[in-house]
């Protein structure tokens, strides 16, 4: 039965988000949001008290990722047809898309649902940064570098509570899951040499695909942890499995490629060094081209 609602998801869900998702102008530009009452069902919640608790437990959490919860959430009440002519009021809450992610991640971790709108929502909003104004491009990967290492150092320690010892093994398992390759063959693909740091020379989309997985993952660990259940190293292994290929089902359908096909870029590293000793050597010029000081005019006696 699981493996049959996971294949469901995988086929329909982002269609179905795409389907639920509203548009309404405000001041000549577009803005989009969801009805959790839509969304509830398709999160595998079958009980509005209970989906409804999830949204307030999202909006609780909202002060911990810098999220002003009135900015996403907004609680409405309509009339809704009961039977023989007979209304009564309904609740319900208009949903960002930051909304809806808060939601997944504060909802049931066993929901094969609630992974999926995980990684749904998380390139949805990539897709959609993309659209706006962005940083330099080489800031960009370097601000997403240092996010993708803050991400695998804290999916570390909690793996590493949970009983992993061989974190050799448990990283592949994440790997090959996202990309369907050993890292070895993933370098060897992507013409990367064995030695050097692949991930300083992927994209925007791959660092955050990256970044995503090792949050989905730690928290999906933590929820197993907070309830009291046995992880060990092979199931954080299975939990980095699934939250890789929660991921990567979701860019290709999305994106419409996979991440171990998109092309490499250049070096940060080695770019982030040319751009200082071009800083370095503009400032130099700029001062060999200031005029000299002028002589000091002498004392009147």
């Amino acid at each position: 039965m699981d493996n049959e609602i996971t294949q469901n998801t995988i086929t329909g869900f982002p269609e179905k988000m795409t389907r639920l998702r509203r548009v309404v102008e405000k001041d000549g530009r577009e803005i989009e949001f969801w009805s959790a009452r839509d969304i509830q069902p398709e999160l595998g919640y079958d009980r509005w008290e209970n989906f409804e608790a999830v949204i307030e437990k999202a909006v609780a959490n909202c002060s911990n990722v810098g999220v002003t919860p009135k900015n996403h959430f907004a609680a409405v009440t309509k009339m809704v047809s009961i039977g023989s002519g007979a209304h009564r009021e309904q609740t319900d809450y208009v949903l960002s898309r930051t909304a809806c992610y808060l939601i997944a991640l504060n909802g049931e971790a066993s929901k094969p649902q609630i992974a999926w709108a995980k990684a749904y929502f998380v390139v949805q909003t990539k897709l959609q940064e993309a659209k706006a104004p962005q940083l330099d491009e080489i800031e960009e990967r370097s601000r997403l570098r240092e996010r993708l290492k803050d991400a695998n150092k804290l999916l570390g320690q909690t793996a590493k509570s949970a009983g992993v010892q061989n974190f050799a093994f448990f990283h592949d398992a994440g790997i090959r899951a996202l990309y369907n390759l050993k890292m070895s063959e993933l370098k060897s693909k992507k013409g990367v040499a064995a030695g050097d740091d692949y991930w300083d020379h992927v994209g925007g989309l791959e660092l955050s695909a990256n970044e995503f997985k090792a949050q989905l993952a730690r928290k999906n660990i933590s929820q197993k942890r907070s309830r009291g259940e046995h992880v060990g190293q092979r199931g954080a292994e299975l939990e980095h499995e699934k939250a890789g290929r929660a991921v990567r089902a979701t860019v290709h359908k999305e994106v419409g490629v996979h991440l171990e096909d998109l092309p490499l870029e250049p070096s940060l590293k080695k770019t982030l060094s040319n751009r200082k000793k071009a800083a370095r050597l503009a400032e130099k010029k700029a001062a060999a081209a200031l005029p000299p000081p002028a002589a000091p005019t002498p004392p009147t006696i």
